[in-house]
């Protein structure tokens, strides 16, 4: 076998044989054993059957690789592709766009038929578009679907649009891979849905290790979730920052930063004064630079007259998942067991009602531009859908004030969120339980 080829041995077991592939590929068998075996509705929406260049693009540790061999496993059950004519490659080990592009040419060297390429953490690649493009425009690409993943999505969507008329003929060909939501981390641990006071007891968990696997794996099989599961999310985004010549100490900072002022709203300029940071546009950058790796998910003023982003006003910064903000806070305090000293007792934390004005707003974002509304009273989440904005008020408490809350009756449709076991009225709006409506948001 070509050494470009042979490198990736590893990753490509299926070459001699399915079993072979089952079991011992890496990321399957770390799957072995688990309580809890997660397969994404992305499988079933990724359309291999059509060549393109399709891009997966997700948070750190979130599951990318793993959905990667799960679908090769699908396809080679399902007859869809020759194991000859499956290629998958990561890029940690590929050099720069000469390196991809050789090792690309070796594989599709003498193949016809349909070829399925998974090309793994492609941001790594240095200039790695330029490959891809070239290949695409030599026609190398006619009978293959080419998947690529990548953890920061502005920059990889980026070289995307260099592609223009070569990224196939579906209807979709850029995915996102979220956390585990609610009602997916529910479907997985449960046979049937719980009652109400049983979903309580699931979001109390799932405020715990949120919405990845790792975690809730872990929380299952050792009651716990240990200090080296958070290290390893934290070690990955460190890594990233230094890849982009950013400052640790700056990094670990803006955090503290943010988590000093969670659930709150504020502008760059009021959180730079509050660090040693000399200039606003340097917390800007790192709060970008989060977003797109999708650690932290930005919140914006609505503009009612546009029903779009008020980009002057102040915004909120939530993290993007419950385990990314225990991943944040121990990495900030370096606490000596993250499971003892905040993540067992979160839903006693002051930490709770803004960590679940989170949990909303993440989850409503997935569905619908999202944001919050400062107008009479600061309302915790908006959401845009035909033109029209429905505000949702949560409330982490089982006492809900009419005079508090009367300010809502003004809109169209207005709910309330709230730590109440069953739907009611409060004279006339809606409340429902926070968990009933994160259940059924994606329906």
């Amino acid at each position: 076998m070509n050494p470009l080829l042979e490198r990736f041995n590893l990753h490509n077991q299926h070459w001699e044989g399915l079993d072979r592939f089952k079991n011992h590929d890496p990321q399957l068998k770390r799957l072995e054993g688990l309580p809890y075996l997660y397969k994404s509705p992305l499988l079933a929406e990724i359309p291999t059957e059509i060549s393109g260049i399709y891009l997966l693009d997700g948070g750190r540790q979130v599951g990318k690789s793993t959905l990667l061999k799960q679908l090769m496993q699908s396809v080679l059950e399902k007859g869809q592709f020759s194991a000859d004519h499956i290629l998958f490659l990561t890029g940690e080990i590929i050099r720069n766009q000469d390196d991809l592009r050789r090792t690309l040419e070796v594989f599709l060297n003498g193949k016809n038929g349909r070829i399925l390429i998974l090309l793994d953490e492609v941001g790594y690649i240095k200039d790695w578009d330029r490959a891809i493009k070239y290949l695409a425009d030599a026609g190398r690409f006619d009978q293959a679907s080419v998947i690529l993943t990548g953890s920061n999505s502005v920059i990889i969507k980026d070289a995307m649009k260099r592609f223009p008329g070569r990224r196939g003929k579906a209807d979709q060909v850029n995915f996102h891979y979220y956390p585990l939501s609610f009602a997916e981390f529910v479907n997985l641990r449960n046979k049937t849905v719980p009652d109400s006071k049983g979903l309580f007891k699931e979001f109390s968990v799932y405020l715990k290790t949120g919405g990845y696997l790792t975690a809730i794996n872990e929380l299952a099989l050792h009651g716990k979730i240990g200090n080296a599961t958070l290290a390893t999310y934290q070690e990955w985004i460190l890594g990233d920052f230094l890849d982009f010549n950013k400052s640790e100490t700056y990094l670990r900072q803006i955090l503290k930063g943010i988590l000093s002022r969670y659930g709150s709203t504020y502008s760059w300029n009021a959180l730079s004064k509050e660090l040693s940071i000399d200039h606003h546009k340097t917390v800007s950058d790192y709060c970008e630079l989060l977003s797109q790796m999708d650690a932290v998910y930005i919140l914006s003023a609505l503009r009612e007259d546009k029903l779009a982003a008020a980009p002057k006003k102040n915004k909120k910064i939530y993290f993007s998942d419950p385990f990314i903000f225990h991943a944040a806070y121990h990495y900030v305090n370096q606490t000596a067991s993250a499971w003892n000293e905040g993540i067992c007792d979160i839903d006693q934390s002051a930490f709770v009602s803004a960590l679940v004005e989170g949990v909303v707003a993440n989850h409503f974002r997935r569905y619908y531009p999202t944001y919050y509304l400062k107008a009479e009273q600061e309302i915790d989440v908006v959401y845009v859908k035909n033109q029209k904005i429905f505000p949702v008020e949560v409330k982490w408490t089982n006492q809900l004030r009419w005079d508090e809350l009367k300010y809502l009756k003004k809109y169209e449709s207005p709910r309330i969120a709230a730590k109440v076991e069953q739907q009611q009225s409060l004279n006339g709006l809606e409340v429902i339980p926070i968990p009933e409506l994160l259940l059924n948001l994606h329906r």
